[in-house]
C-alpha cells in the first residue's frame, strides 16, 4: 500500500506538468491576426493554435495549425457537410509529405 501511494505521489506532478491548456482555435478573419513577412502574428505575437477557414453558412472549411507564426502539423480541409477533403503536413511552414485529398 505505501510503494502505491508513493507511486502515486511520484506520478502525480508529473501529469499536471505535462498538461497544457488548449491551443486557441481562431478564425480566418479574426482581426487579432496578420502577417509579417511569411510568419503569422496575433496582435505583435507569432502565432500558435489553429486557424478555422469558414464558409457562408458557417461550416469548417479547413482547420490549420500553426507554431511560431508557421504553419506546422497536419492541415486538414472538408468539403461541405463535412467529409475530408485534403490533408496536407507541414513543418516550419514548409510542406511535408504527401498531399492526401482534392
Amino acid at each position: 500500500m505505501r510503494l502505491l501511494l508513493a507511486t502515486l505521489a511520484l506520478a502525480l506532478p508529473l501529469t499536471a506538468a505535462d498538461a497544457r491548456p488548449p491551443l486557441p482555435e481562431l478564425d480566418l478573419r479574426d482581426p487579432s491576426l496578420h502577417y509579417r513577412g511569411d510568419v503569422l502574428l496575433r496582435g505583435e505575437e507569432p502565432f500558435a493554435g489553429f486557424v478555422v477557414e469558414r464558409g457562408l453558412a458557417g461550416e469548417v472549411v479547413s482547420r490549420t495549425p500553426y507554431e511560431a507564426g508557421r504553419r506546422h502539423g497536419l492541415a486538414r480541409g472538408f468539403h461541405p457537410g463535412g467529409a475530408p477533403a485534403f490533408e496536407r503536413t507541414f513543418a516550419g511552414g514548409a510542406r511535408e509529405g504527401t498531399h492526401r485529398g482534392t
